[in-house]
């Protein structure tokens, strides 16, 4: 007898697909399943279970007969015929005592090795289809691999699936949507699935389940639904996935593997795995659901044609293809348009990639952008020309997300967002920078004060998460909240909106807050430091702030003074460890150290070797507090 599942690693696929034409698989009633339909849309599937029914013996036993399973047979606990192929089955196959299994001779036998049925049709395959009675015809809805495995005992592998034409003559016309689920194949590998010169209709995901290196579409095949593949969804994966088409087959064609429909105005299906550039062919209008395997890296280049004009997506495009595959089309194009519609990234044809793998797009003003990079550097000198064209921006995400280093050169003026370089150890920005996206540069791990220069006039939200920086155009250093929703930066759009209503007199305090190059709100800086939310080194933080404290207003700075006192020898030690006269100043201004205060500041001081604050204190308490003590006092700070 005929199977409808082998193993086959040698025969041509063409061979098998010829024989499989030649000699429809035809089946009865007997050798499959009746599934009952599922649920339709908005109905409640659930099954009764059948009334218990005790088991009785029909020939009563004496209880000195019950010797073991293998008198089950003359228990009449099974009928003869079944009695006796169980027999037959475990003396083909049958396990040692320690659980290692072992041929009819007794013979280990090997199941990490790949072993082909020498006699196929030994394998029973009964029962192993489920199908569903549809008014036109039959419908595949379970094809259960793990049974077929379990009858094989042993290791399947390059399976080759002929699905039947026919059950008792009547046409199988549907693949349905379940005939393949995880359950049921997770973890065969499949060579070759055959759909027969019946079937119309390919349900939604009926065959992505698989791991199938090749599936043959028939001539009736009229319907193929989207057929999501994943590269993780399967224990065992297929190298590679594609598609063959009988050449009479009128909907539907294949090229390479691809799978289009007959006029090559839509790709269903692109052959897996993918080249370093694709090239999509002419004609081509339109890219359908699952197209592209997910989870697993796309080509790095798409060429698309000046004819595509839909790329079907869903709210979470990057489940599509690899979000970082770049697309070239013409810029402005209506293929660019409708690309950024659903974000992948798009880019001009006029592109540059160095030996390296950093992707550069030249403009028509001759500008170089940075669009993609390697995903791991070390530490990266971005060149200040590609090709003699000046590099003055970077793309979103452009930047490699493991990076280490980063120098930007002089000619760049835009930083996009989402550049995250969450291991980022050494950031230089060069004067002359205006704008960075937001969520750019969150590394934890930037050592010292990171320096913004005083061209800047927007940061974004997220940017330099947790990182102490300087703004070059007030001299002041913030701590940065290591909270995104918690973000005092003001981007340029932001800062272009509060000029623009200064401006037009629709509030004319709208840029009061306002300095050139400090794209930041200190006022929410300053609730923020004095808040229940977390901040890493609120000590530090609010020193840092009074050192320097633009746009602060005395109200709040005789809160942050209060909240110095909750703990005031701490805060006396911390500023002695930090020593700067500039901070001593601003503490005295504020009230914070005291003629009763100064004294013990100055002791710290002068514990921890900073001369300089000594001296600064003195001369303080000289000009503040009267010349009286001034004799005990250089005693008491001799240095």
């Amino acid at each position: 007898m005929r199977q409808m599942f082998f193993m086959d690693a040698t025969s041509s696929l063409d061979a098998l697909v010829t024989r499989a034409q030649e000699e429809p698989f035809d089946l009865t009633l007997d050798d499959v399943r009746i599934v009952e339909a599922a649920a339709s849309s908005g109905e409640i599937f659930s099954p009764q279970l059948l009334p218990y029914k005790e088991w009785i013996a029909t020939n009563p036993v004496n209880e000195e007969d019950e010797r073991g399973l293998f008198e089950a047979g003359s228990l009449h606990m099974v009928d003869e015929d079944t009695f006796h192929k169980m027999l037959s089955t475990a003396s083909d196959s049958e396990f040692s005592l320690d659980g290692i299994p072992v041929d009819a001779n007794g013979h280990p036998i090997d199941l990490s090795e790949r072993q082909v049925v020498e006699s196929p049709d030994e394998v029973p395959q009964e029962g192993i289809l489920g199908v569903r009675e549809d008014p036109d015809g039959y419908a595949i809805v379970e094809v259960d691999l793990h049974e077929y495995k379990d009858r094989l005992g042993h290791k399947v592998s390059d399976l080759v699936i002929v699905l039947p034409r026919s059950i008792d003559g009547v046409p199988v016309v549907r693949i349905a949507g379940s005939a393949f689920r995880p359950r049921l194949v997770n973890g065969v590998g499949v060579r070759l699935v055959i759909i027969p010169d019946s079937v119309a209709h390919i349900r939604r995901d009926a065959l992505s389940p698989l791991a199938v290196e090749n599936v043959f579409i028939s001539r009736s095949v009229q319907v193929i639904e989207p057929q999501e593949f994943s590269a993780k969804t399967a224990t065992v994966r297929a190298e590679h996935i594609a598609f063959h088409v009988d050449p009479r087959n009128p909907a539907f064609a294949s090229h390479e593997g691809s799978l289009y429909t007959r006029d090559g105005k839509e790709l269903l299906f692109q052959a897996y795995p993918y080249e370093q550039e694709l090239v999509l062919p002419e004609r081509l209008e339109r890219i359908m659901t699952g197209a592209f395997v997910t989870k697993t890296p796309g080509p790095e280049v798409v060429r698309c044609p000046s004819t595509l004009s839909r790329v079907d997506s869903k709210p979470t495009p990057d489940r599509l293809w690899d979000p970082e595959t770049l697309w070239v089309c013409p810029v402005d194009s209506p293929q660019w348009r409708m690309l950024n519609t659903v974000r992948p990234i798009t880019i001009s044809p006029n592109f540059v990639r160095d030996d390296e793998g950093f992707y550069y797009d030249i403009d028509e003003n001759g500008e170089a952008c940075l669009v993609r990079s390697p995903r791991a550097y070390g530490r990266l000198v971005l060149p200040t020309e590609v090709e003699g064209h000046p590099l003055t921006s970077m793309r979103e995400a452009a930047l490699p997300k493991r990076l280490t280093g980063l120098v930007v050169p002089p000619c760049v003026r835009s930083i996009g967002k989402n550049n995250l370089c969450t291991g980022l150890e050494e950031l230089v920005l060069p004067d002359g920078i205006e704008e960075i996206g937001e969520a750019s540069f969150r590394s934890r791990k930037l050592p010292g004060i990171t320096r913004l220069p005083a061209s800047l006039k927007g940061i974004g939200r997220g940017c330099f998460e947790g990182a102490l920086c300087r703004f070059e155009a007030c001299g002041a250093t913030v701590q940065v909240s290591v909270n995104q929703q918690v973000s005092c930066f003001r981007s340029a759009a932001e800062v272009s909106e509060m000029q623009e209503a200064a401006a037009s007199g629709a509030d004319p305090h709208a840029a009061d807050g306002l300095i050139p190059g400090v794209p930041f709100d200190f006022a929410a800086y300053d609730e923020y430091l004095t808040s229940s939310h977390h901040v890493p080194d609120r000590l530090g933080a609010i020193l840092l702030r009074l050192q320097t404290p633009c746009q602060m207003s005395d109200a709040k700075r005789d809160e942050l003074v209060t909240w110095l006192r909750r703990d005031e020898a701490k805060a006396l030690e911390r500023i002695g460890r930090i020593g700067d006269p500039q901070l001593l100043d601003q503490l005295c201004a504020a009230g914070f150290i005291t003629e009763q205060t100064i004294d013990e500041q100055a002791e710290i001081l002068r514990r921890m070797h900073k001369t300089d604050a000594v001296l600064f204190l003195m001369d303080y308490r000289q000009k503040h507090f009267g010349a009286a003590q001034q004799e005990s006092v250089h005693s008491r700070f001799a240095l």
